[in-house]
C-alpha cells in the first residue's frame, strides 16, 4: 500500500445543531442502533445488539477510564485560565497517578495569553483542611505546552486530580459539565486512568446487555488505549496525507491477544479506539517479525510495509516477545491513521458511533464499508438518529 492521497472535502456532511446530541439519554442501553450488512441497512436500539452476533464471536471494548481533565484556574488579575491535561510528560501513565507531590502533563491551555509565566494557585478543601494545588508552565512540546502541578498535602495525584477536575466534555456540547455527566461520560467497564474522552461507542452498555452478551456465546475482552484530544479534532489539512496524528498509549494484555488467536467466530471492535489499538497490535507483531522494536506504532507505518503477514503470525510474534520479556501484556504508543484503502488485520465488524465531518474517525468508518459510508450517514440522518459523543450507534459488518 501507498500512504493514501485523499481530499478530505470528499468526507464532509451537514451536521445541523440539533442532531448532536448533548444531554444522554436516561437509559444508555435506549440509543437507535443502525446495522449494516452487505449493503442492507436495519433499524434497531442498542439493547438488541446481542441479538446480531453469534455463539463464538469475540466483542473487544477499550476500558480505557475519563479523567477529569478540565481544570479551571482563575488568576489574582480575576482572569480564567483553562487547563485541558493531555497525556503525563516524561513518565508513564501508572507513575502519573501514583505521584505524591509533583507531576508534569502535556496540556493545551486556553487564555494561554494572560499567563505566560509565574505559578497560579487553586485552593481546595482537602479532608477538612485548606490546601492549594500549583501549576506552572514549564515549557513546549509539539501544538501543546508542559504544565507541572505541585502539592504539599498527602495525596496522590489521582486524587487532586479528581478534586479539582472537571469532566472534559467536547466543546461542541456548548455547556458546563453537571452532575449526571460524571457518570454518563464514562464506561461501565472504565477501569484504567488515562483519556480525556470517552471511548464513546461503549456508553451505550450497560450490565444488562453485557449479560445477554454473555449470554449468547459470545466471548468478551478488553483492550485499553487512553483517548486524547487530537482524536475527535477535525483534520484542517487538504489532504489526509498532511494531517499529523497525535500519538496514543495502548495496552494489551496476554489474554487478549490469545482470546483473539483462539476465537473461532467473529471479532468486533466496540468503538474507534478499540479497532486502533487492534490494529496497532498486528503492526508490534510485524514489527517483531522484522527484528524492530514493539514500541511504537507510526502514522503511516502500515502503508509503507512491504511484507505481507497473516494475523496468526503477527499475533503469535507478540506473544513469543512476552516470553522473551517476561511480561504478561504489550504496552506501546500508536499513531495509527486509517483510511480508505487500508486493509483491516483482526475484525470484520465495528460498533461505533456518528463521527464528526472531516474527521481522521469517519475516514476508519469509509475504509471499513467505503462509499457506503454515505448511505450509512444519510439513512441515520434521514431517520432520527443523533450523532456524536452522546449519540446514538451502529454495527458496521464488512
Amino acid at each position: 500500500m501507498a500512504i493514501p492521497q485523499i481530499k478530505i472535502e470528499d468526507f464532509d456532511y451537514s451536521l445541523p445543531e440539533d442532531r448532536i446530541r448533548v444531554i444522554p439519554l436516561e437509559v444508555r442501553s435506549a440509543a437507535k442502533l443502525l446495522v449494516y450488512e452487505k449493503g442492507e441497512i436495519t433499524d434497531s436500539i442498542f439493547s438488541e445488539l446481542p441479538n446480531f452476533l453469534k455463539k463464538g464471536d469475540l466483542l473487544i471494548s477499550n476500558n480505557s477510564k475519563v479523567i477529569p481533565a478540565r481544570i479551571i484556574f482563575q488568576k489574582q488579575s480575576g482572569a480564567f485560565i483553562e487547563i485541558m491535561c493531555l497525556a503525563p510528560f516524561g513518565i508513564s501513565y501508572t507513575e502519573a497517578f501514583s505521584a505524591h507531590d509533583s507531576v508534569s502533563f502535556t496540556a493545551y491551555i486556553g487564555n494561554s495569553k494572560r499567563w505566560k509565566e509565574g505559578k497560579l494557585e487553586l485552593k481546595i478543601n482537602w479532608n477538612n483542611s485548606n490546601e492549594s494545588v500549583f501549576i506552572e508552565r514549564k515549557g513546549i512540546e509539539k501544538d501543546a505546552f508542559i504544565v507541572e502541578f505541585t502539592w504539599n498535602f498527602n495525596a496522590v495525584f489521582s486524587e487532586v486530580i479528581e478534586a479539582i477536575g472537571q469532566v472534559p466534555l467536547p466543546p461542541y456540547f456548548q455547556r458546563k459539565p453537571v452532575a449526571n455527566d460524571v457518570g454518563r461520560y464514562q464506561t461501565v467497564f472504565a477501569k484504567t486512568e488515562g483519556s480525556v474522552a470517552a471511548p464513546t461507542a461503549g456508553l451505550h452498555y450497560t450490565q444488562q446487555v453485557l449479560h445477554a452478551i454473555a449470554n449468547a456465546g459470545v466471548k468478551k475482552e478488553e483492550v485499553c488505549l487512553h483517548v486524547g484530544a487530537g482524536t475527535f479534532k477535525p483534520v484542517s489539512a487538504d489532504r489526509i496525507e498532511d494531517h499529523e496524528m497525535h500519538a496514543e498509549f495502548f495496552e494489551v494484555t496476554r489474554e487478549c491477544i490469545q482470546a483473539i488467536l483462539n476465537c473461532e467466530g467473529r471479532i468486533i471492535a466496540a468503538g474507534t479506539t478499540s479497532m486502533r489499538t487492534l490494529e496497532s497490535l498486528y503492526w508490534l507483531g510485524v514489527r517483531v517479525l522484522e527484528g524492530k522494536e514493539a514500541d511504537a506504532v507510526e502514522q503511516w507505518e502500515s502503508y509503507l510495509s512491504s511484507l505481507s503477514y497473516s494475523k496468526e503470525e503477527a499475533l503469535m510474534a507478540l506473544l513469543n516477545h512476552l516470553d522473551a520479556t517476561k511480561r504478561n501484556s504489550i504496552c506501546a504508543s500508536s499513531s495509527i491513521c486509517i483510511a480508505p484503502g487500508y486493509s483491516f488485520k483482526i475484525c470484520s465488524g465495528l460498533q461505533t458511533n456518528y463521527h464528526q465531518p472531516k474527521s481522521t474517525l469517519l475516514l476508519l468508518v469509509a475504509a471499513a464499508v467505503g462509499e457506503q459510508w454515505k448511505d450509512i450517514y444519510k439513512h441515520a440522518m434521514n431517520n432520527d438518529y443523533m450523532f456524536l459523543s452522546y449519540g446514538d450507534t451502529m454495527l458496521l459488518w464488512f
